[in-house]
């Protein structure tokens, strides 16, 4: 079993392809049956957490469990407006929705090339924040901002929210 073999039974580059390898030669070299190689790296890809501790297949399991989420096999679904838009913003917003992370997306009429995703792209996430997804362009009027305000404040005053006033400010009257 070689690398491209590993890879299409979804062993990831990096750590856990040079432990899956090691676990391999371990196997092989321990006199087990070559013909049940591909079985058993399934099954730890299947389930690392049940083999974290197994002396041949621990350091492939745990490896596994370290390993950064898989992008996608195919990307969340995402709204575009607009036709002829440049293709290689459309392929930006492409690679943005194979993310683990990604939720949907939608892709503006004047969207261009942007640093990680279009301008003119929105890309809604699960619990994590892009930099790189927020608003990079400049005099794009758009920024990312931290607020004091616990999440369920913003669930409960969603109405609010979403016209302003909860987060504008008060003048004093005179």
């Amino acid at each position: 079993m070689n690398t491209k073999d590993l890879l299409h039974l979804g062993v990831p580059l990096g750590e856990p392809m040079r432990r899956a390898t090691n676990f391999i030669s371990q196997f092989v070299l321990g006199g087990r049956d070559k013909t049940r190689i591909g079985d058993e790296v399934k099954a730890v890809l299947t389930k690392p957490s049940a083999f974290r501790a197994d002396p041949l297949r621990g350091e492939f399991a745990r490896a596994l469990l370290a390993a950064p989420p898989l992008p996608r096999a195919e990307p969340v679904k995402y709204r575009q407006w607009g036709e002829g838009l440049e293709s290689e913003s459309v392929m930006q917003m492409e690679k943005a929705c194979l993310l683990p992370v990604s939720v949907a997306g939608a892709l503006m009429p004047d969207a261009h090339v942007g640093y990680g995703l279009p301008i003119g792209g929105v890309l809604a996430t699960e619990n994590a924040v892009i930099p790189y997804a927020v608003g990079v362009q400049i005099a794009c009027r758009m920024k990312m901002s931290v607020l004091d305000i616990r999440l369920d404040d913003l669930d409960r005053r969603q109405d609010n929210c979403l016209t302003g006033g909860l987060f504008q400010t008060k003048r004093p009257s005179p």
